[in-house]
């Protein structure tokens, strides 16, 4: 359960953030392409979908949390994704904004 806590505490700054952004696009292709490939019979894709759609979620908001903490934020704030068009502006303000690091 410690484990599952640390991901979600701790601070990251910019360059991090950014880069664990875009590996977590590349693994959430890799992801759904190896579920598509080795479990066609299996899993159909919709399924597949929507799995790797919940595993990249979670490590998203774990990584978006600890950008909050860096930039002394509530990790409420994450709740901002869930508005169409503000979200947009949100994931820059993670981006651009500096934080402690």
């Amino acid at each position: 359960m410690n484990a599952f806590l640390n991901l979600f505490s701790g601070e990251m700054g910019r360059k991090d953030f950014f880069t664990r952004l875009l590996a977590t696009i590349m693994g959430f292709l890799i992801l759904f392409g190896f579920f598509i490939s080795f479990f066609p019979g299996i899993i159909d894709e919709k399924t597949s979908l929507w799995l790797c759609i919940f595993i990249v979620t979670f490590y998203f908001l774990s990584i978006s949390f600890r950008r909050l903490h860096d930039l002394g934020k509530s990790e409420l704030f994450v709740v901002l994704y869930l508005i169409p068009g503000v979200n947009a502006l949100f994931l820059l303000y993670l981006l651009l904004f500096k934080g402690k690091k």
